[in-house]
């Protein structure tokens, strides 16, 4: 193996991150200093829309309320004619 230069061993060890450490004895990391900037605060507006609910969805859920109550009231009428049936049956006695 030859040896290399200084300038070759440095670029070497630079290239895989090392230099030589302050009192030449040995090699340490690249103390790289980063400065990040700071990050610059967007404003976003979401916007936010309502799907509207569609047509045909309204008027179903429209006409099963208005079945349920008209079944409701069929049913109380019909318990009041077998009451009223069964107090005419059986009161006349």
């Amino acid at each position: 193996m030859s040896k290399l230069s200084r300038k070759e061993t440095l670029a070497q060890a630079s290239a895989m991150g090392l230099e030589l450490s302050a009192d030449g004895k040995s090699w340490v990391p690249v103390k790289k200093s980063v400065v990040e900037a700071p990050l610059k605060k967007k404003q976003v507006k979401i916007h936010v829309t309502e799907q509207p609910v569609p047509g045909w969805l309204k008027w179903t859920v429209r006409l099963i309320i208005i079945g349920v109550i008209i079944a409701v009231i069929i049913y109380a009428i019909g318990l009041m004619m077998v009451v009223f049936l069964l107090g005419s049956v059986f009161g006349s006695r």
